[in-house]
C-alpha cells in the first residue's frame, strides 16, 4: 500500500521521466489502488484527481465517495472538502449547512499543518453566524484564526495582521500586526507584502516596529511584481518620489501605466506630468516632486498622512 502510494508521487512529480514530466495517469490508478487498501492520503488524492479531471475523466460523484472514505480514515482535507460542499452545494451535494458546519468542525479538530483550511473557513463562518447554526463569536472567530496561522495558514495570518492592525475583534498592536504580516509575507503573500511595506513605511518605534524607507520599497516592490494591483500606484510613487531607491520617473511611469490599465485612476495625473519629465519638456523639480533625498520636513508630513490613513484618522494618497 505505502509502496504504492509513493510510486504514485514519483510518477505525479515526474521523478519517474527524464524529462521530468508528471504522468497523471499512472499516478491516478496506483492512488486509487492504495486507497482500496485504506490510505487515507491517497483516498484524498484520487478524490482530487477526480474532482478536477486529472489523469481521470471528471467525476464529482466518484470524488465524493474518495472524499468520504478519505474522511472515514481520519484524513483532515477530506472532511474539510466534504463540509464545504454542503455548504455550497457542490460535487452533487445539496446544500446543509448543519452537516457542512459537522464537518468543518471535525476538521478544524484534526487540523495539521498540511490541511488548517477548516480553522481559517469556521471562523469566518462565527464572524458572520448563519441562522439556527453557527452563532457569531468574534473571540471564538480569533481563536481559531490564530491555530490556524500556527499552522501556517497564511490567509490566516494576513486576516490576523489586518485585525491587530485595525482593532477589529482584538485590541490594537502594531507589533502584532507586523509580525503577522511579515510570516505571511515571507511565505509569499502579496496583500501581506503590502502590509509590512506600509508598516515600514511608517514605523511605530514605541511598538518595536522600525522605520526603514528600504524595506518598505523592496517589499512594495515584491507585492507589485507578485501582482498586486494596488501595490502597482504605490510602487510608481517610491519611484517617483525616491523612497528607498533612486528616483526614477521612467520606472514611475511604467508603475502608473499598469494602475491605470487596472483601472486605478489616481494614475492619470501622474503619467500625464511623468511623460513631460520622460520627455525632457519638465523636471521633477518644476513639477513640485521630491528627488532620491527628500526633505526631512516633506517626508515626514508624508509619512503622518500615511500613519493617519493606517489608524483611520485621514485618506492616504498611495494606500
Amino acid at each position: 500500500m505505502r509502496a504504492q502510494f509513493l510510486l504514485a508521487e514519483c510518477y505525479e512529480t515526474g521523478a519517474y521521466s527524464d524529462k521530468n514530466k508528471p504522468d497523471y495517469g499512472k499516478a491516478f490508478s496506483l492512488y486509487s489502488i492504495a486507497a482500496k487498501h485504506s490510505h487515507p492520503e491517497a483516498a484524498y488524492r484520487a478524490a482530487v484527481y477526480y474532482e478536477n479531471g486529472r489523469g481521470t475523466s471528471k467525476s464529482p460523484p466518484r470524488a465524493l465517495q474518495f472524499y468520504q472514505k478519505a474522511a472515514a480514515l481520519g484524513h483532515p482535507g477530506a472532511m474539510y472538502r466534504i463540509g464545504m460542499a454542503e455548504l455550497h452545494g457542490e460535487l452533487g451535494m445539496v446544500v446543509n449547512p448543519r452537516n457542512g458546519t459537522k464537518w468543518l468542525k471535525m476538521a478544524a479538530a484534526a487540523a495539521t499543518p498540511e490541511h488548517p483550511e477548516a480553522l481559517y473557513e469556521l471562523a469566518l463562518l462565527h464572524e458572520t453566524g448563519i441562522d439556527h447554526v453557527v452563532f457569531v463569536d468574534y473571540e471564538y472567530s480569533v481563536k481559531l484564526l490564530r491555530e490556524a496561522a500556527q499552522l501556517g495558514h497564511v490567509m490566516s495570518m494576513y486576516r490576523l495582521g489586518s485585525y491587530y492592525e485595525h482593532g477589529n475583534h482584538v485590541a490594537k498592536s502594531p507589533q502584532t500586526s507586523f509580525s503577522y504580516f511579515k510570516a505571511a509575507a515571507e511565505r509569499g503573500h502579496p496583500d501581506s507584502m503590502f502590509g509590512v511595506a506600509s508598516w515600514y513605511l511608517t514605523g511605530y518605534s514605541e511598538a518595536g516596529v522600525p522605520q526603514s524607507d528600504d524595506q518598505a520599497f523592496e517589499w512594495m516592490k515584491r507585492a507589485a511584481e507578485s501582482g498586486l494591483v494596488k501595490a502597482f500606484f504605490a510602487l510608481g510613487y517610491f519611484y517617483e518620489e525616491g523612497i528607498g531607491t533612486p528616483g526614477d520617473p521612467k520606472l514611475a511611469l511604467e508603475w502608473y501605466q499598469r494602475a491605470l490599465a487596472k483601472g486605478d485612476k489616481r494614475a492619470g495625473p501622474k503619467i500625464s506630468a511623468l511623460k513631460q519629465v520622460v520627455a525632457g519638456s519638465a523636471t521633477m523639480a518644476t513639477l513640485g516632486r521630491r528627488r532620491a533625498q527628500p526633505a526631512p520636513q516633506e517626508t515626514e508630513n508624508e509619512r503622518e498622512r500615511i500613519r493617519k490613513a493606517r489608524t483611520g484618522e485621514d485618506a492616504c494618497i498611495i494606500m
